[in-house]
């Protein structure tokens, strides 16, 4: 993925105020903002969940019940 495109990411999850995102989440972000990022098609919601959490942008948040089993949630 172009650094533009890395910066573009970036900038625009930070100007967000703080929340918990789940995958779905991320894959409807992804789909609206794509354009508005130049994104490339092969960036999916996952390579996306990838580069916020190495990048720091994003912790990921793992939380466990017995009635709903094992969730994680991405925090910004």
């Amino acid at each position: 993925m172009r650094l533009k495109t890395q910066l573009a990411i970036k900038a625009d999850i930070e100007a967000l105020l703080p929340r918990a995102w789940n995958r779905r989440d991320i894959e409807l972000y992804l789909a609206e903002r794509r354009a508005d990022w130049n994104a490339p098609k092969y960036l999916t919601p996952g390579l996306l969940i990838t580069f916020l959490v190495d990048n720091k942008i994003a912790q990921v948040a793992e939380i466990t019940s017995k009635e709903y089993g094992r969730k994680a949630r991405y925090v910004t």
